[in-house]
């Protein structure tokens, strides 16, 4: 069979087809590749989601972190205490509030008053390099912390210890949990 065979052949079905149809199913063809297209998920989108969620997990554990090790500075100096260790734990992780610009439009052409708004992030640039204004970081709660240390055993250590923490951190005294550092 060559290629005029071939030829003659595809001219013959596509005459005895009715061209509305033929046009008709390649629309639902394209519709469907369309779906399909926007069902797969996009890796660009996927990556920057998870280096975005890696960037703000790291920095909820930095600033739990420096929580931690200020704690223990304090501590340490309270009459009593001595040796201290402390664990915190977190509720949610950093958000970060992006300073935004609002623009609104106003249009009374035909008698009726009609707004429209519209919104956009404020973006800096230093030098060659543009980053989003970030106008709050939302830090995650402290949910509970355990103090060990060496006078936790001692009743008006841990008062002090439970006073401490629960004034510096803002969370009530009931999740503050203290006790003996052992060596």
């Amino acid at each position: 069979m060559g290629a005029s065979d071939i030829k003659d052949r595809l001219k013959g079905v596509l005459s005895k087809l009715d061209k509305r149809k033929v046009v008709f199913y390649l629309g639902i063809a394209g519709m469907l590749l369309i779906l399909i297209s926007e069902l797969i998920p996009d890796r660009a989108k996927e990556q920057a989601a998870k280096s975005s969620a890696e960037e703000e997990d790291a920095d909820s554990q930095l600033y739990k972190q420096q929580l931690e090790e200020e704690l223990v500075d304090i501590l340490t100096k309270i009459d009593g205490i001595g040796d201290t260790s402390v664990m915190l734990t977190l509720d949610g992780t950093t958000e970060y509030v992006y300073a935004e610009e609002l623009d609104t439009t106003t249009d009374s052409s035909d008698g009726k008053k009609r707004e429209s708004y519209r919104s956009s992030i404020v973006m800096t640039e230093n030098g060659s390099d543009k980053k989003a204004l970030i106008k709050k970081i939302i830090r995650p709660q402290v949910t509970g912390v355990l103090v060990a240390c060496a006078g936790g055993d001692d009743i008006t250590v841990k008062e002090k210890v439970i006073g401490a923490v629960s004034a510096v951190l803002g969370i009530p005294a009931g999740r503050v949990y203290v006790v003996k550092l052992t060596q």
